[in-house]
């Protein structure tokens, strides 16, 4: 089963744009990273078995990869009010 990142968001209740960013790297200043690293956009890396791109360049992401966004969620809450930096 592979799943839009939309379709994740809908089920783990997180915006989009913020759970794109949680999948991928979130650098901290201190230099540790609190992202899943999932995705890696610019260079097009994937994580076998976790996600993939359709024929239409659009990330997909399997059903592991949602289990692992929602021990992720249950471990470190999203605050409701959070909007992404762009």
């Amino acid at each position: 089963m592979w799943l839009k990142l939309g379709q994740i968001a809908g089920r783990v209740k997180i915006q989009p744009m913020i759970l794109g960013k949680v999948m991928s790297s979130i650098r901290t200043k201190g230099g540790g990273d609190l992202g899943l690293n999932l995705k890696f956009d610019k260079k097009g890396f994937l994580i076998p078995g976790y996600s993939r791109k359709d024929s239409d360049g659009k990330w997909e992401f399997s059903g592991e990869a949602l289990k692992v966004v929602e021990e992720y969620k249950e471990k470190f809450p999203v605050t409701p009010g959070l909007k992404p930096n762009s």
